[in-house]
């Protein structure tokens, strides 16, 4: 088996998932914009409490609702949208099973996509991790969120 990059790996789901919303929806890998903030990246808040051992306190801290949060700029691997409208329908996380980064970071990152409180603004419909099984390649991992936490796990 090739041992390809999460990028090529990335780029080929985008293209079949593009035949799958047909012109309904755009699919986009590494997307950055956000509509509702013209010329601004898109960013998420994570509590610091969760991401500070993660990020090692680099990222600007903001107080939301008496919580502690710090702001990310995100390059999400996947997004299904629909350019120039604030719709976000799906948003997916990729890693291969040999990557010693794990999915810690990816989680509380598609925990605040879809997270609809006023921390957050990105308002994915549904997140998607995927740990693509490098070994095998057929026992892929798959974890979906909805609302900001996981809502089922394949």
């Amino acid at each position: 088996m090739l041992d390809v990059s999460e990028r090529a790996i990335t780029h080929k789901l985008a293209e079949y998932l593009q035949y799958e919303f047909g012109s309904f929806y755009s699919v986009d890998c590494e997307f950055n914009r956000n509509f509702l903030l013209q010329g601004r990246s898109k960013k998420i808040h994570v509590l610091d409490d969760e991401i500070r051992e993660l990020v090692n306190n680099k990222s600007p801290l903001e107080i939301i609702n008496d919580l502690a949060y710090r702001e990310l700029s995100v390059y999400p691997d996947i997004i299904v949208h629909k350019r120039g409208e604030s719709v976000n329908l799906l948003v997916v996380e990729i890693k291969k099973s040999n990557n010693q980064l794990g999915s810690k970071f990816d989680s509380l990152k598609l925990k605040a996509y879809t997270d609809p409180s006023e921390a957050n603004n990105l308002n994915y419909q549904y997140g998607l991790y995927i740990n693509f099984d490098m070994n095998q390649f057929i026992n892929h991992e798959l974890t979906w969120y909805k609302e900001g936490r996981i809502s089922s796990k394949f």
